[in-house]
């Protein structure tokens, strides 16, 4: 195999990129392969390493030069990634399956 197809396999490999990543500057991170740090398009803050989560987070709630379309956009994917997924029934009977009570 040559090294242009291993550069290739190399790059496929992991977790496919966020779209949240267009609205960042990332720089690869020396000490840490695979992760990056992060610079704000719109107001420049910057993170020595970029969580994704952390990055749709200030999208949505925080960065003030950030458009009211992508912010909107973001405060749902927050939103549905918080509550989405959750549990929200209130249990009817004071029955728990933790253990039993004496």
């Amino acid at each position: 195999m040559d090294s242009s197809t291993q550069q290739k396999k190399r790059k496929l490999s992991g977790h496919p990129q966020s779209e949240v990543w267009k609205y960042y500057e990332k720089q690869p991170l020396k000490s840490s392969p695979g992760h990056f740090s992060a610079k704000c398009n719109y107001c420049k803050k910057t993170w020595p390493r970029g969580h994704v989560h952390e990055l749709e987070d200030y999208l949505a709630n925080k960065c003030k030069e950030c458009p009211e379309l992508v912010s909107s956009f973001y405060l749902g994917v927050v939103s549905s990634r918080d509550f989405g997924d959750e549990d929200t029934t209130i249990p009817l009977s004071g029955n728990n399956k933790k253990g039993k009570s004496s």
